[in-house]
């Protein structure tokens, strides 16, 4: 998976999560746009399961989380996730 596909991937959850299609920049801070701690969970259960990984409770912060950006660093570099 490249890294636009997973871009693509995780705003589609974000969507889901919102009940609502959303355009957002890759890098707009999610928090701003209506996600809060809960629904950030969702979409973190979701994204593990898509990939069967088990994100450690040390990655679960705000740098990681606060963009699509961030998200897709994260899976990608430390996680190594495929599509």
């Amino acid at each position: 998976m490249d890294n636009l596909e997973l871009k693509k991937l995780i705003l589609e959850k974000v969507s889901n999560s919102l009940g609502r299609e959303v355009k957002l920049k890759y890098d707009t801070n999610l928090l701003n746009e209506g996600i809060n701690s809960l629904l950030l969970i969702e979409i973190i259960v979701e994204l593990e399961e898509v990939f069967s990984i088990e994100i450690l409770d040390d990655d679960l912060t705000t740098d990681n989380f606060n963009s699509i950006d961030s998200i897709s660093n994260l899976l990608l570099n430390k996680y190594k996730v495929v599509y």
